[in-house]
């Protein structure tokens, strides 16, 4: 109970992939002291694929945008974003994909 998979290699070493809310990596040791090389593998919990969906729904709308910037609207000829924004080089096009792709790096 709570091992999923065991592979035995050549070079005498076990791999096991396991469950962490049912088994515990002491456990499984103290099972076998005989093994020298164990690597042990705890199944990713739901918690963490959870938070991965959370974490891709805050960041796929500013990704959405940001290529809707930078590949769809060239194509269309709009220029309503080519114009400075007071400093001397900061394109207004600029500022508004830095805006869009901060929150894009706290989640990715």
């Amino acid at each position: 109970p709570g091992i999923l998979n065991v592979v035995i290699f050549q070079s005498c070493c076990l791999r096991i992939s396991y469950r962490p809310d049912e088994l515990k990596p002491g456990e499984i040791l103290r099972s076998s002291p005989e093994l020298e090389h164990l690597a042990l593998l705890p199944l990713e919990s739901a918690s963490a694929t959870e938070s991965l969906k959370r974490d891709l729904g805050c960041a796929l709308p500013p990704t959405l945008l940001i290529i809707a910037l930078v590949f769809i609207l060239p194509l269309t000829g709009s220029r309503f974003l080519d114009f400075d924004c007071g400093i001397p080089g900061l394109r207004a096009e600029t500022l508004l994909l830095f805006c869009l792709a901060t929150p894009v790096q706290c989640y990715c």
